[in-house]
């Protein structure tokens, strides 16, 4: 998630800065440039929300694949699956309140 982070900053400064200027040397429209575009589209956050799901569906299948051995000490696998819930809670969180404040 921290990539997502760097790569707004880095798309912002695009958007915001060298996308006008690029686009007052070549004549054309700001909104014909890439992030600019890609913005008004409301296409951020699509690929953000797919790693999201795959990494709960991940989660959620390696604990019903961990459970359904029963060559697993019972109390690592409670801790395992203590930790993964706890893990999966706070990256929902933290896509939800990073979702909001970049809206």
């Amino acid at each position: 998630m921290y990539s997502y982070k760097i790569h707004r900053i880095a798309a912002k400064y695009l958007r915001d800065i060298i996308e006008p200027e690029l686009s007052s040397l070549c004549g054309l429209s700001v909104d014909q440039e890439w992030e600019s575009y890609y913005k008004k589209s409301n296409v951020p956050g699509i690929r953000q929300g797919f790693f999201l799901l795959i990494t709960f569906i991940i989660t959620v299948i390696s604990l019903i694949y961990l459970w359904s051995l029963n060559k697993v000490n019972c109390l690592v696998l409670t801790f395992a699956t203590i930790i993964y819930v706890v893990f999966i809670i706070i990256l929902f969180v933290y896509y939800i309140k990073g979702y909001q404040t970049n809206k």
